[in-house]
């Protein structure tokens, strides 16, 4: 095997190198996982008419003005928040961005560190 990657694979391998990246993408994934969850959230929470012994009472309009942009309740409360002119194409684009880094830190830790 060539020094040179022999070397890069020690340095990533070294245990304390490695605890770190694996907190790191951890964090950073359970970061986004938030970030989805609270889009979600904040838009069904403006659509509440109450509380009731089930937990809160959704209105229908939920369903006709959010839920039905898109299969996705992630990406169909991102398009109400568009729709609204809350966001814009540039906040989708660093959504994605932001989704791929998290697919890329998972893929790489759960595949290549076999977690």
């Amino acid at each position: 095997m060539d020094e040179k990657i022999k070397a890069s694979w020690e340095r990533v391998l070294h245990p304390e190198t490695l605890k770190t990246n694996i907190i790191t993408a951890s964090v950073f994934s359970m970061a986004f996982e938030m970030l989805k969850s609270s889009i979600i959230e904040k838009i069904e929470g403006f659509f509440i008419n109450g509380f009731d012994e089930n937990g809160m009472i959704v209105s229908s309009e939920y369903k006709e003005k959010v839920l039905s942009l898109n299969r996705s309740q992630l990406y169909a409360s991102l398009k109400w928040l568009q729709d609204m002119d809350a966001i814009d194409d540039e906040d989708l684009k660093k959504f994605e961005h932001i989704k791929r880094c998290r697919n890329t830190l998972a893929h790489v830790c759960l595949v290549r560190c076999r977690i």
